[in-house]
């Protein structure tokens, strides 16, 4: 039930997952900490480096490096187009009056599903407000997560890391980059004219629409794996996780209605298709 879904009124079939390019960068200029009335203006700032080093693979107002894009095929720019109409801008908890990145739902589909992006997930070396006083910390280290388009290759992703960041250091600031975890996305196998056939009389059966096809930004690496060692076969990759799920949330939750006609649409369409091929 891991995979996307566009609304709770059809079944879909998840057809791209973008990669992932994950790892730990950690900028240090001191031995200790010091106050900052001692140290400031002498020595070099961790956070400060950081954003200087981010500048480098991202642009604060452009996104990431045109290195980590790739070209969309055809067939999938027409599904996001499909999608959209379906979904309309898809659900996110904005604060009143904040802004999507674009008004084109369309090209917010596309950004989700195959533009590479970059988040902070988490950092290391910053005091809890609490206890956080005038003092230049000896170090600053974030989590940096890049997820990646799903006909990339995140080894080139994991080369383009190290190149960026491990030279040309500003003030001679020492970096360490660890825990470096690179996944693949993947193209789904496309869904042969008789497998569409099932999906519709499955998807009109118990949710009364024919079936759609939708990307997801996020990654279930071992598709790829399975879609590598398999390449000849059919895969159905679907699920139950809408936007408003908070998927990995605090409140993470799956509409009960909609779970129960999808199991019961999984069993259908296995059986069904097996009289197919037989």
């Amino acid at each position: 039930m891991d995979s996307g879904i566009g609304d709770y009124n059809r079944l879909w079939l998840t057809n791209t997952l973008r990669g992932i390019c994950n790892f730990d960068l950690t900028i240090k200029c001191l031995t200790k900490g010091i106050h900052s009335g001692k140290g400031s203006g002498i020595a070099p700032e961790s956070f400060m480096i950081l954003r200087s080093l981010l500048a480098r693979i991202e642009n604060s107002t452009n996104g990431i490096l045109k290195s980590f894009e790739t070209e969309i095929p055809e067939y999938y720019k027409n599904s996001a187009k499909t999608a959209a109409e379906i979904i309309g801008k898809p659900y996110i908890p904005l604060l009143p009056g904040v802004k999507y990145m674009e008004e084109d739902a369309v090209n917010l589909l596309l950004n989700n599903y195959w533009k590479p992006s970059l988040a902070i997930v988490g950092a290391e070396g910053l005091p809890a407000m609490p206890v956080a006083g005038n003092v230049l910390r000896p170090f600053t280290t974030v989590r940096i997560s890049i997820r990646t388009p799903p006909n990339f290759d995140c080894n080139i992703g994991g080369q383009i890391i190290d190149n960026t960041f491990n030279k040309d250091i500003p003030f001679n600031a020492k970096i360490e980059i660890k825990n470096k975890v690179l996944a693949n996305g993947v193209l789904c196998p496309l869904p042969s004219e008789k497998l569409k056939v099932s999906l519709n009389k499955v998807s009109k059966a118990f949710f009364d629409n024919d079936f759609a096809e939708v990307g997801v930004g996020g990654s279930i690496p071992f598709i790829n794996i399975l879609a590598t060692k398999y390449p000849n076969s059919l895969f159905v990759i679907t699920g139950c996780v809408n936007n408003d799920s908070n998927i990995h949330g605090p409140n993470e939750n799956l509409k009960l209605d909609y779970c129960k006609k999808f199991i019961s649409s999984l069993s259908y369409l296995i059986s069904d298709y097996k009289n197919y091929m037989n």
